[in-house]
């Protein structure tokens, strides 16, 4: 079998959910080429995909840890009570850095991430701001994403008040308004969605949207009145299949091309791999403050 068979084949099994094999594939394919460039990233991500695998069943392990310390609290997250886990979450001090309020989000987060960012997150971020204002939601939720969110290897290398949209194909855009944390590996946003579609396009569900790994090559039904609506409603899930399970929209700067800088914004695009297709994105932020550190992180992350 050839090296491209190889790849085609390796690429195959991992995209139908069968790491191991695929990483036996590619491992056997650099044997023959030890430089294919191809076959070290597609092994990167494999090999991304199996650690995350490992903290699922370590993420399993501390919900038995937490059913035993704070019973009332897993059954409430088990049956997707939002307004008794926020009571029960803000029962704890945020005060200090070593309260249990930043471990309980935590794990609250990561047993059941979809049901965190579908029904907490939005309610979370007002309780917060109205109890302890703007400024000081926004030191704790720095603080909820660096304890939980960030890969190993990942640092905040800045963040500043913005926006950020994403365009597909010039159907539709997504925009989140409000806070963004601009890392080695990806842009976190964190704030209110607004969805802008055309009432002519077939509409990519929000939770399509905005993550590593974007699968929007979806077809859906026409828009309906209600899809503005929809759409804030489901910009949420496809990051913790693929990511850890991330407090806020996380937008892809992975080998990216094309960074155009204006002077309140910056404008670049990328592409991203969907059941063996490639959609092209255009991302648009959007700040009043320092561009030029931004436009250094993009710069990096070029393809």
């Amino acid at each position: 079998m050839n090296k491209e068979s190889l790849y085609k084949k390796g690429l195959s099994r991992f995209q139908h959910g069968y790491p191991e094999e695929a990483l036996k594939i590619v491992n056997d394919l650099l044997i023959l080429d030890p430089n294919y460039s191809e076959a070290l990233k597609l092994k990167d991500k494999i090999e991304d995909k199996l650690r995350l695998k490992a903290m699922r069943s370590a993420s399993s392990a501390s919900e038995a840890g937490l059913n035993g310390d704070h019973e009332k609290l897993f059954e409430f997250i088990k049956k997707e009570s939002s307004g008794k886990v926020l009571k029960y979450l803000f029962g704890f001090s945020v005060e200090e850095t070593n309260s249990e309020f930043y471990t309980l989000v935590g794990k609250t987060l990561t047993i059941n991430p979809e049901f965190f960012m579908r029904s907490l997150y939005k309610p979370f971020r007002k309780r917060i701001s109205r109890i302890y204002g703007n400024e000081r939601r926004r030191e704790i939720e720095r603080f909820i994403i660096s304890k939980c969110c960030l890969y190993d290897e990942e640092q905040i290398l800045y963040e500043c008040e913005g926006s950020i949209k994403i365009i597909l194909a010039e159907h539709y855009n997504l925009k989140v308004a409000g806070y963004l944390y601009f890392t080695n590996r990806r842009i976190i946003a964190e704030g209110a969605i607004n969805a802008k579609l055309k009432s002519t396009s077939t509409r990519p569900t929000a939770s399509e949207v905005a993550f590593p790994t974007i699968t929007i090559l979806k077809t859906f039904a026409k828009p309906s009145r209600t899809d503005h609506i929809d759409a804030k409603r489901e910009m949420i899930y496809s990051s913790i299949r693929e990511e850890l399970p991330c407090y806020g929209f996380i937008f892809p700067i992975k080998e990216l091309y094309d960074i155009i800088l204006k002077k309140h914004s910056i404008t670049y695009k990328i592409k991203q791999y969907n059941n063996l297709l490639r959609e092209e994105l255009r991302i648009m932020i959007f700040t009043h403050q320092a561009l030029d550190k931004i436009y250094e992180i993009l710069f990096k992350n070029q393809r």
